[in-house]
């Protein structure tokens, strides 16, 4: 049983229970979850001392030596945001629910101080200039609140003295939404302010008297110069397609308004469309304005702003404070254990997947152990007790996982180097030093709990890939119900990489659907039975869970629907390369259909269906190829790829036979396709993958290859080849200047 919560130790004896808080201890451990470092901690001090299971989202790093433990404990408290509890037999560390919630009003006002700042207008700037992006970097929004009324502008009454007639319309109508419906926004979701709203949208307020006039007026002005501009490009482009992309780039900037638009929406997305480099700490939102006239076709799209949260304290005195004179950071090389060394030396020189088959057995073993090694216990641990040890000082700090975002490359890095990059340019961590102490916690301490990479999960799913030589989509979509989308830069990437790289790609078809993951993940098993019987599923009879994920994936931020509109002819099946580089945007939008609240305006229909074709393919898997750890398995596209990089590299004068597979186990790919029909014209397609090689398959030559298999690839080749034309192109703009004369 539990009595008086408390911070420090100054309203209570160092001597309880018979235990002598004011003893001194040395005590190091890298870093580990809070329960457990605790745990240590007792055992090396001789108290009894726990710490609650919520308390696990918490990774302590500590280094000290010959300090109080009383002081130990209250420092312990401060950088987790916890606070011990007086048990009948010791102390036990839970979270301080005042000191939380404290830093979540805190960083909602950070937020909301950002937004007006990056939505106000900027008096130095015309009036009809282009927008301006404001970077901002910071944190996941707190939970998501019902957004408060919007504000009207009172017929013909100007906000402010500005004259409205010259004002952007960017600037007009942003002051028309509330930045609290902004600022408590969940990533991944959206919301949609209308000037003529759905079920689905948020009303907007009036905009001025006689300003949209004066806008299109403006705006006619410079479309029809942004059209000469246009055409002298278009004639010095060097074929059709280059000429097309520009026309398309400049579509609506071009294009004059001929009559007034009938309806205005203003989309306000909170997260990143991609999850493949996202730090975690920082939660981006964009927002953009459309006008569409009245068949529902759009006229004109602005972006309003696209920014980041910075929530680094005192963000707003730095910013006007002159820069100090730059200072070369001191401290002596870090200090690296072997373990980390052998990590560091594998995966440096940006080729990990073809050197990590270098670690060293204990190496490989810790790696494998996760919820027992922590991934943060290497090089980063390494790094901040080093600094620690140069300045003399005693370590305590609580280390989020977005430390994984900026990976230390080399082991000449200097301590007080790292300290500057993680406090300072990256601004990952808060550190204090105060009497001889280093006090670290993370800058983002709300993202750092609620974004952590579940270490057993991962253990789990490690263990899982290494028994049975890959892993099945059940196994993947269980680890997607407990994770969130891995990054290729985040704390656990270097495990993907090499225990489960299936996990984060569906061999060269682009990244795993990891909405769909999930939504697989949660689906119930009479559900599925269903789906591979009868190929069909009602969303009526979707569970609560199994529907709000679909939710997700049609109004959410990363939404790819798909839209048929009448008379569109069928397209080619495609390779998807774009996918598998990791940037995969959606297209423009164009109408009312391309908006998923305009589309469905009330929501997703309770007759959509959804639908399941399964496709059986042939793969394999070369037992001594350095570069399959990548994929896990072959199969028609893998292969393809291979098989076009070994061309270019015959054409271009290198070695050619970059394969070179020698035998090969033979095993199954059982294609998933999954298919939504919300509407007669809207539908969501994915695809996952479950392959299976098993541990006593067959070995057969590359010569043995089934031909209906090796006919696929050549056909697959001759796709990725148009498809790398055409991406290329894409990349650079679709323009190349004119080639200068002989």
């Amino acid at each position: 049983m539990k009595s008086i919560l408390f911070f420090g130790f100054a309203v209570i004896s160092t001597t309880a229970f018979g235990q002598d808080l004011s003893k001194k201890v040395t005590f190091q451990e890298m870093a580990t979850p809070a329960p457990r470092l605790v745990a240590d901690l007792a055992k090396a001090a001789g108290v009894k001392l726990t710490a609650d299971p919520e308390m696990a989202r918490e990774v302590l790093l500590i280094s000290v030596n010959d300090v109080a433990l009383s002081d130990l404990m209250m420092k312990i408290a401060k950088v987790s945001s916890g606070r011990w509890a007086r048990t009948n037999t010791g102390y036990d560390l839970e979270p301080d629910r005042a000191a939380r919630e404290k830093q979540a009003r805190d960083e909602l006002q950070l937020r909301l101080n950002q937004i007006k700042n990056a939505t106000e207008p900027d008096p130095a700037e015309p009036a009809h200039a282009p927008p301006t992006d404001k970077p901002k970097a910071g944190e996941k929004p707190a939970p998501s609140q019902p957004p408060p009324p919007p504000k009207k502008a009172e017929e013909g009454t100007p906000d402010s003295d500005e004259d409205e007639s010259e004002a952007r319309l960017s600037d007009v109508v942003m002051r028309l939404i509330n930045p609290m419906a902004i600022a408590t926004l969940p990533e991944g979701e959206r919301l949609v302010f209308s000037s003529n709203p759905t079920p689905m949208q948020l009303p907007l307020g009036d905009l001025p008297s006689g300003f949209m006039s004066d806008f299109i007026k403006r705006h006619n002005v410079e479309a029809e110069a942004d059209r000469k501009e246009l055409e002298k490009i278009i004639k010095e482009a060097r074929n059709p397609e280059e000429a097309e992309s520009y026309r398309a780039a400049t579509e609506f900037t071009a294009k004059p308004m001929n009559v007034p638009p009938a309806k205005l929406l203003v989309l306000v997305e909170a997260g990143t469309s991609s999850g493949l480099w996202s730090n975690g700490s920082s939660g981006r939102v964009s927002i953009e304005i459309q006008l569409f006239d009245q068949s529902g076709h759009m006229q004109y799209s602005e972006t309003a702003g696209a920014f980041d949260f910075e929530l680094t304290r005192d963000s707003s005195e730095e910013d006007d404070a002159p820069s100090p004179s730059p200072k070369k950071p001191s401290g002596a090389p870090i200090v690296f254990t072997p373990i980390s060394k052998d990590i560091l030396k594998a995966t440096s020189g940006g080729t990990p997947f073809l050197e990590l088959s270098k670690l060293s057995p204990e190496t490989r073993s810790r790696l494998q152990h996760p919820e027992v090694f922590d991934p943060l216990s290497f090089a980063y641990s390494d790094a901040l007790v080093s600094a620690a040890h140069d300045k003399d000082e005693n370590l305590v700090a609580d280390l989020p996982d977005s430390l994984g975002t900026y990976p230390i490359s080399s082991t000449a890095l200097k301590s007080g180097e790292y300290l500057e990059q993680v406090t300072k340019a990256q601004k990952v961590l808060i550190m204090q030093e105060v009497g001889g102490w280093m006090e670290i916690s993370p800058n983002y301490p709300l993202a750092s709990r609620a974004q952590r990479l579940d270490r057993q999960a991962l253990s789990d799913l490690i263990n899982t890939s290494t028994q049975k030589g890959t892993l099945s989509l059940d196994d993947m979509a269980q680890y997607a119900v407990r994770n969130d989308e891995p990054g290729l830069d985040s704390v656990g990437g270097l495990y993907f990489e090499l225990f489960a790289p299936q996990l984060m790609f569906r061999g060269f078809m682009g990244r795993n659907a990891w909405d769909m993951l999930r939504f697989y993940g949660v689906l119930d098993p009479s559900h599925k039975d269903s789906l591979r019987s009868d190929g069909k599923l009602s969303v009526a009879d979707l569970s609560p869970a199994e529907f709000a994920l679909l939710r997700q994936m049609t109004f959410g931020t990363d939404r790819k629907l798909e839209v048929h509109r009448p008379g569109d002819l069928p397209q080619p099946k495609a390779w998807n390369f774009m996918g598998y580089v990791g940037y995969q945007p959606r297209k423009p939008a164009n109408d009312y259909l391309d908006e998923p609240t305009e589309a469905l305006p009330s929501g997703i229909p309770r007759n959509a269906q959804l639908s399941l074709r399964l496709e059986r393919q042939i793969i394999f898997r070369p037992p001594n190829l350095p570069q399959a750890s990548e994929i896990g398995a072959i199969g028609v596209d893998e292969y393809s790829l291979f098989r076009f990089s070994a061309q270019q590299a015959k054409n271009s004068g290198s070695n050619g036979n970059i394969l070179g597979l020698g035998k090969c186990q033979l095993g199954g790919r059982l294609l998933y396709n999954f298919n939504f029909q919300l509407s007669p014209s809207i539908s969501i397609t994915r695809i996952l993958s479950d392959d299976v090689i098993a541990k006593d398959a067959p070995f057969v030559t590359e010569a043995d290859l089934p031909k209906e298999f090796l006919d696929a690839v050549a056909a697959r080749v001759e796709e990725i080849k148009a498809a790398v034309r055409k991406s290329s192109e894409g990349m650079s703009g679709g323009y190349r200047p004119p080639a200068p004369p002989p």
